[in-house]
């Protein structure tokens, strides 16, 4: 069987996943409002949720990019949306009951200090439950530069830490990050000034 959601120029579909009972979830943005829906293994659409950050629908971009699932069946979805903030975007990572309730989501912290592009890819959830994101900010100190960025949430989506990373050229991005089994971290993407 096949699926499709939308039909506009403006909708995409940017990942898939299964849970434990084969069930499918998608992220991605309809009319570039974040989207995330459940289907069941037939192909039955359970249920569909977008999101926006505020803009006006359709406008801008609020992006879902990535989707994992958790051993209690509940689905992440991560991306970036776009701010009242000049015009940037924000990292964001949002989370579903499978069900579809119980709706919650975070922005990466820290002030959008100019026009650019933001980025939020999710990982996963280690053992105890901790949530890592990475992706790409606006500088919070330069207007026109971004730093790459890496957080943790516990398992009640409270911040532990985050951090950012920046290079000469103020262009630093993060595209995955994943753990070991000690609980460090690594993440990579690229470096303008390292090419």
């Amino acid at each position: 069987w096949t699926k499709t959601l939308g039909g506009s120029p403006n909708d995409r579909l940017e990942a898939v996943d299964v849970d434990s009972n084969d069930n499918i979830y998608v992220s991605g943005f309809l009319d570039y409002d974040i989207l995330t829906a459940k289907f069941n293994s037939s192909g039955a659409l359970q249920w569909k949720a977008t999101r926006t950050s505020g803009q006006q629908p359709g406008s801008d971009y609020d992006v879902g990019w990535c989707s994992r699932i958790d051993a209690n069946d509940k689905i992440y979805t991560g991306g970036y949306a776009r701010t009242q903030q000049n015009g940037a975007d924000q990292p964001y990572w949002m989370r579903h009951d499978s069900d579809g309730s119980n709706f919650l989501s975070r922005s990466l912290l820290g002030k959008v200090n100019g026009g650019g592009n933001g980025g939020g890819v999710w990982n996963g959830i280690d053992s105890s439950g901790n949530i890592f994101v990475a992706g790409l900010m606006t500088s919070t100190t330069s207007v026109g530069t971004y730093t790459g960025v890496i957080a943790k949430y516990n398992s009640s989506a409270a911040l532990q830490f985050q951090k950012q990373l920046s290079d000469a050229a103020g262009q630093v991005s993060y595209y995955g990050i994943r753990l070991d089994s000690n609980g460090n971290i690594y993440a990579v993407g690229w470096s303008a000034a390292d090419g």
